[in-house]
C-alpha cells in the first residue's frame, strides 16, 4: 500500500463542526491543521484541539498590524511549508489576510498544490476592476478554488471566470 500523502489545512479559527470533515480526510492523508486560537468566544463552537493519530494541530498566532479588517497575518505557515513540504494545502480564501497571499505565492514557487476554499463572489452583483484582478490572481495561483456551494461556483461563472479551477 502506498504511503499516505501529507495534507495541510489552514484555518483562521478552528471550529468543532469542521472536525468530522478533517477526520474523513485523514482516512486518505496525513492531516496537519494550522489554526489560530480566538481571543474571545465568537459563537463558532471553538474547539480545544488535542493531537490524535488522525489529526495533528499546529497553533499559530494571528497578527493584526493594520486592523481587524485588513492585513492579518498568521505567522509560521511559510516556515511550516518549508519544513514539512506538504503535498497539498487547503486554505480559507480570505484575501484580507496577508498570509493567504503569501501561502498562494510560496505554494506556487514550491510546487505545493494549494486549494483555496470560500464563499467567493456570490454577494457581488457587479465586479469592479480590483475584484476582477484579485480573483484572477487567486485563480492563477491555486490548483483549485473549492466553492462553498454550487451558488458560489455559478457566481464565479456569471462574472466571467472559467469553471476549470472551480469545484464544490
Amino acid at each position: 500500500m502506498p504511503a499516505k500523502k501529507k495534507l495541510c489545512i489552514v484555518q483562521s479559527i478552528l471550529t468543532n463542526y469542521r472536525i468530522p470533515l478533517f477526520r474523513d480526510l485523514a482516512n486518505s492523508y496525513h492531516v496537519d491543521i494550522i489554526y489560530s486560537p480566538i481571543e474571545k468566544k465568537l459563537g463558532f463552537d471553538e474547539l480545544a484541539p488535542h493531537d490524535s493519530e488522525e489529526l495533528r494541530y499546529v497553533k499559530v498566532r494571528t497578527y493584526k498590524p493594520f486592523s481587524r479588517r485588513i492585513g492579518m497575518y498568521q505567522s509560521g505557515i511559510i516556515k511550516y511549508m518549508f519544513r514539512e513540504r506538504p503535498d497539498s494545502l487547503i486554505i480559507f480564501a480570505n484575501p484580507r489576510f496577508l498570509s493567504f497571499w503569501t501561502v498562494l505565492v510560496f505554494g506556487k514557487l514550491m510546487g505545493i498544490a494549494v486549494h483555496a476554499h470560500g464563499h467567493g463572489l456570490f454577494k457581488k452583483l457587479k465586479l469592479n476592476i480590483f475584484y476582477k484582478l484579485m480573483y484572477k490572481s487567486i485563480l492563477a495561483l491555486v490548483k483549485t478554488y473549492i466553492c462553498y456551494n454550487s451558488f458560489v461556483k455559478e457566481s464565479f461563472i456569471k462574472h466571467g471566470f472559467s469553471a476549470n479551477k472551480l469545484s464544490v
